[in-house]
């Protein structure tokens, strides 16, 4: 089984979902300490007991952006940028 790293609002949403999954807290009160509703709460405890703590990782993480040209064009555009204003 691999490692999860949740970054730090992700760590806090799951610790605070995994509260109110066991009782410890209502979803009232989970609900105004992460700034979300209570139907946001009852689904994300849903999947806190189907995916665990895995299903807190956001779903585009390592992902690269849809608009990502890559660095050799990000260069060329710099070079010509450059060759042109003097």
């Amino acid at each position: 089984m691999k490692e999860v790293k949740l970054r730090m609002n992700e760590q806090l949403k799951y610790e605070e979902i995994m509260k109110c999954a066991l009782g410890y807290q209502s979803n009232e009160r989970t609900s105004i300490k992460l700034g979300i509703t209570i139907r946001q709460v009852n689904k994300l405890k849903k999947v806190y007991k189907e995916k665990g703590k895995e299903g807190f990782i956001h779903g585009n993480r390592d992902r690269k952006s849809v608009n990502y040209k890559g660095l050799s064009l990000r260069n060329e555009i710099i070079t010509l940028t450059r060759t042109n204003t003097n």
